[in-house]
């Protein structure tokens, strides 16, 4: 959950960035953000690799974002059972700055670190029995069709 810590409604996100990484040998984590478009059309979201990691950012609308990341989705890549590292960078600007000086720097980062936990893959196989029987069956009607009269 990424929200601001804003009691006067000053703040807004500047961009939010999540990196997604895993030490394993297989692809790197999938990530995506259900209905992006329709349920967010005031947020830009980037999703691109860099050095074997996913990188994604979001900005735009401050509450847009929130609800994006309250939908974003992360699963394992194809072939890697690894957990998964995830660092999450957000930066807030004040748009309020106070006259008195109070607020110097308009802009803050936090940063938080967390691991994902991946079960490992499962490996077995289902043997399943040959079947076998009519290609088209046979109903009560003597044919192929069922007829059903109201």
């Amino acid at each position: 959950n990424v929200s601001l810590n804003d009691e006067d409604g000053s703040e807004t996100f500047k961009n939010v960035t999540i990196v997604l990484g895993t030490v394993g040998d297989g692809s790197v984590p999938l990530v995506q953000f259900p209905n992006s478009a329709v349920e967010y059309p005031d947020v830009n979201i980037s999703i691109t690799e860099v050095d074997g990691e996913v990188v994604v950012v979001l900005t735009g609308n401050t509450s847009q974002i929130e609800e994006a990341m309250e939908a974003l989705e992360i699963a394992p890549g194809l072939g890697n059972s690894e957990d998964i590292d995830v660092t999450v960078i957000v930066t807030a600007i004040e748009s309020e700055p106070t006259e008195s000086g109070e607020v110097e720097i308009p802009e803050a980062t936090t940063v938080d670190s967390f691991i994902i936990p991946v079960d490992p893959a499962i490996t077995s196989t289902l043997d399943l029995p040959n079947v076998t029987g009519p290609e088209d069956p046979v109903n009560e009607t003597g044919s192929g069709i069922d007829l059903k009269l109201d």
